[in-house]
């Protein structure tokens, strides 16, 4: 066997390595969060006792199945009940007939069909479980189950042109649910192009000290996701946590050789849906030359949309850059036999 493939097979099994002691990290973090959540769950179940409701606890949106109505006789003084409901009528049904029961049994099967085109899933927030008085270890446990909620901006017209940082693309979506792959504790990074925020949110999570960078007028729409979700996930976090609102910066970036002299190198660069405009390829290539080294990683992806995203290509190889397409297996599923195309970009 060849120098050359040993090599190769050493770097497969150094790549291997650090998937596995990240993903155990990752484990050990989750393993933590998910026993706190599902604890906290378990005792305010225990809460409720065996089978006891009040009518605190009685949510309207709940359908009884039989009703006690009492209604006062003045004349006799008397109470009356009145028993209803579904149980109750079907208990005081008369006994049908077999012929019957084998109509009835068909109607149902045809109705069952009908409904099961039209049927919907719908989410039940636990904590209409317990109507008002919610147990506080359900309040709790919610802080170990958290997202990261991003707004967008979609009062104005959004093409390829105008406004494209006020909506969340398909692309930033993607690279986010990649990250897990990569190990970003205390490296520090830089998104170009953030938009939203989602990708630069989503490094700072998995401990990243990433600065994101657009345009002036898309740093008020950043702003308010990254705040807003630093703020949520700081105060919902474990005392263990080595998140801090100091890893994580915002800076509106114009690219370009002149408008990045006071940047620094950094280990990671991420882009997610910037190769649209093929005019922009040169100053997004001066960029990268001043705040990258031979140590940076380039973590793109992109679209294939036909607007001479190929061209981005060529000018990067020319100035001296390797680029490594990333096979779509690794993507999320439902991206895989997409137009998405994840890439690593290295100088050489």
């Amino acid at each position: 066997m060849s120098q050359e493939k040993l090599d190769a097979i050493d770097n497969c099994l150094f790549e291997l390595l650090e998937l596995v002691e990240n993903f155990n990290e990752i484990r050990i973090k989750s393993n933590k969060e998910l026993s706190s959540g599902y604890f906290n769950l378990a005792r305010s179940k225990y809460s409720l006792g065996a089978g006891t409701f009040t009518s605190l606890s009685y949510d309207k949106r709940m359908k009884s199945g039989a009703t006690i109505t009492c209604e006062k006789n003045d004349d006799k003084d008397l109470v009356q009940y009145k028993l209803g409901g579904e149980m109750y009528e079907n208990k005081t049904k008369p006994q049908e007939t077999e012929t019957n029961l084998k109509n009835r049994a068909n109607k149902e099967k045809t109705e069952e069909k009908k409904e099961e085109t039209t049927k919907e899933v719908k989410f039940r927030n636990p904590l209409f479980w317990y109507g008002v008085l919610v147990p506080q270890s359900l309040r709790a446990s919610q802080k170990d189950f958290k997202n990261v909620k991003i707004n967008q901006n979609l009062d104005n017209e959004i093409n390829l042109h105008q406004n494209t940082g006020n909506l969340v693309w398909d692309g930033a979506y993607i690279l986010s649910k990649y990250l897990y792959r990569l190990k970003l504790k205390n490296k520090k990074c830089i998104e170009l192009g953030c938009g939203t925020g989602l990708v630069g949110i989503s490094a700072w999570t998995y401990g990243a000290d990433i600065t994101l960078t657009d345009i002036e007028d898309v740093i008020p729409l950043v702003n308010e996701n990254v705040w807003t979700n630093v703020d949520t996930i700081l105060s919902k976090a474990n005392n263990d946590t080595k998140l801090s609102k100091e890893k994580i910066k915002i800076k509106s970036l114009e690219w370009g050789a002149e408008n990045c002299k006071n940047l620094d190198v950094y280990d990671i660069v991420f882009g997610s849906e910037i190769l649209y405009y093929s005019k922009s390829h040169k100053a997004l290539i001066e960029t990268l030359q001043h705040i990258c080294d031979e140590n940076t990683l380039c973590v793109f992806i992109y679209k294939t949309r036909k607007l001479g995203e190929e061209q981005f290509f060529e000018l990067a190889k020319n100035e001296g850059f390797s680029i490594e397409f990333i096979d779509n297996r690794k993507l999320i599923s439902e991206f895989q036999d997409s137009e998405y195309h994840l890439f690593y970009m290295k100088k050489i």
